[in-house]
């Protein structure tokens, strides 16, 4: 998923770190084209992927028109448990998928459809929010919008157990009320049942688009995305389109916004609030002034890194000669970073490309410098965009490929999505298994989680921290392989710190609500 929950990753003591090789991959689809643009993990173990589909063979079954949402449940060796094709007898298709606090999930994307499942369509383009139960079937769908394009983008079930959602907005009618001009940043707040709690147009007279949303350690939200505007919310353009930054209230009210980026074109696809308090944004620059520096030619991923007053702490663009374009950043338990996105340059930072574009996975220290960086794929296009840890030390990366050799087998036809399972970037794999795997579920949570061990550690000191990291509460647990407790916390989010006493540690991000 694009930004989104973090699985329970695990930090062992690395004396080196080599880049890491693929333990299974996986291409799902038809003999039409499949695309990945959001996965996360799932209670119990395995993962959940969404994108959208033409095909309706293969894996494929059930499509209900031109492009559905395509939504698939896999066990943790990457197999098929379920899948459902989501949609009318148009155009649909899902951004961002993240699993809710009842083991369900909430999906969100466009829908140009007002038949088959997709009812209450405003007209071109809506917002579409899909709510499912854990075995995939449809509990409720929403659709936002007016006359003109709408679509979301981005959805995170927040800590009231609602859902904040955004994405843009063209319209000026329907559910769109308040928008600036031409595309606007478009914010919705739903309550659990999908009911429209309030929306909030941002930006100025020009294109202004939100890609990743989340609800931030103080109750309010931040959006990243992309404008060209230099009026209204606006604010410090640097030409063309810029990533832009904006922190929300609780309600919606804007408190700052910030513009990042050189005279040509930067676009940010990723935000995540990190455990400092800070964030860190992900996507791509076509710029060497202003902002950026270190810029490669043409396009290079742009790796920002904001402290909590949203200065400017670090920031690295990272590629070669040709296109780079990174979809996805998220922090890794060792205090560093993993982006993925896409690549088809064959020189500086990038090495051993097959062909054409491919899946690029970069891993960074916690002050940007770059520790390994991996190509995967094939002689086609290869683009990844969803990345995230795995409870191994791992990781676990998603998008599509049109590819036939290389890395890639098990192709459909045309474009199928790709699943790479990456093997964990540490040397020391007897460190590693010291540990054991760890997961912490279910997550949201309204209290009492448990932090599933496959060995007994002995001693374990518990910690949860706010996103500031101030300490809230320390749980130690002694000889118990399936230790169970209570987050006795306010609703929020908070990161549970594990320490075994061998030196080995793990963090969960967790969200709270009652």
């Amino acid at each position: 998923m694009k930004p989104v929950l973090l699985p329970f990753a695990i930090s062992a003591a690395v004396f080196a770190q080599a880049q890491p090789g693929i333990q299974w991959q996986r291409s799902l689809g038809g003999s039409s084209y499949d695309e990945a643009y959001a996965m996360g993990p799932c209670t119990g173990g395995g993962y959940v992927l969404a994108g959208r589909t033409r095909s309706n063979n293969g894996d494929v079954n059930g499509i209900q028109g031109q492009d559905d949402f395509w939504v698939v449940r896999l066990d943790t060796a990457g197999n098929i448990l379920w899948q459902r094709p989501l949609g009318g007898s148009a155009n649909d298709g899902a951004v961002e998928i993240q699993q809710t606090a009842d083991a369900g999930f909430v999906v969100v994307g466009w829908t140009y459809s007002n038949s088959g499942q997709v009812s209450g369509n405003h007209g071109n383009a809506d917002a579409w929010v899909v709510k499912l139960d854990n075995g995939g079937v449809i509990q409720w769908q929403k659709t936002f919008g007016g006359s003109a394009e709408d679509a979301a983008y981005s959805v995170e079930q927040t800590s009231d157990g609602g859902y904040i959602v955004a994405g843009y907005a063209y319209s000026t009618n329907g559910t769109v009320n308040g928008n600036h001009g031409g595309a606007d940043a478009w914010v919705l707040k739903l309550d659990a049942s999908g009911t429209l709690q309030w929306q909030k147009p941002f930006g100025g007279s020009l294109v202004d688009k939100a890609y990743s949303v989340q609800q931030a350690s103080d109750g309010g939200y931040i959006f990243a995305g992309y404008s060209n505007s230099t009026d209204g919310d606006v604010d410090g353009n640097h030409g063309d389109y810029d990533f832009w930054v904006l922190k929300m209230d609780a309600t919606g009210n804007f408190e700052w916004q910030k513009t990042m980026g050189g005279t040509n074109e930067e676009y940010a696809y990723s935000i995540q609030q990190t455990t400092d308090g800070g964030y860190i944004i992900g996507g791509w620059s076509v710029s060497n002034s202003g902002d950026v520096t270190g810029n490669h030619a043409n396009g290079d991923y742009w790796v920002v890194k904001l402290d909590a007053a949203a200065n400017i702490t670090w920031q690295r663009a990272l590629g070669g000669n040709m296109v780079d374009k990174a979809y996805a950043v998220r922090e890794t338990a060792d205090g560093g970073f993993v982006v993925a996105g896409s690549s088809n340059s064959t020189d500086g930072d990038i090495t051993n490309n097959h062909g054409m574009d491919d899946y690029w996975i970069v891993k960074l220290d916690g002050s940007g410098a770059l520790v390994w960086e991996r190509s995967y794929g094939g002689s086609n296009t290869d683009v990844a965009w969803p990345v995230q840890s795995t409870t191994d030390g791992g990781y676990l990366v998603a998008g599509w490929s049109n590819s036939i050799n290389g890395d890639v087998s098990g192709n459909h036809g045309d474009k199928d999505i790709w699943v790479v399972k990456l093997a964990p970037d540490v040397t020391s794999i007897g460190e590693q298994a010291a540990m054991g795997n760890l997961s912490l579920f279910p997550n949201p949570t309204t209290g009492r989680v448990t932090l599933q061990l496959d060995k007994p550690q002995g001693h374990l000191d518990i910690r949860i921290t706010d996103l500031s990291g101030r300490l809230v509460k320390t749980i130690p647990v002694d000889n118990m392989r399936n230790p169970s407790f209570q987050m006795d916390v306010a609703n929020g989010v908070y990161f549970v710190q594990v320490q075994a006493g061998n030196g080995k540690s793990g963090v969960a991000k967790v969200v709270v609500y009652k």
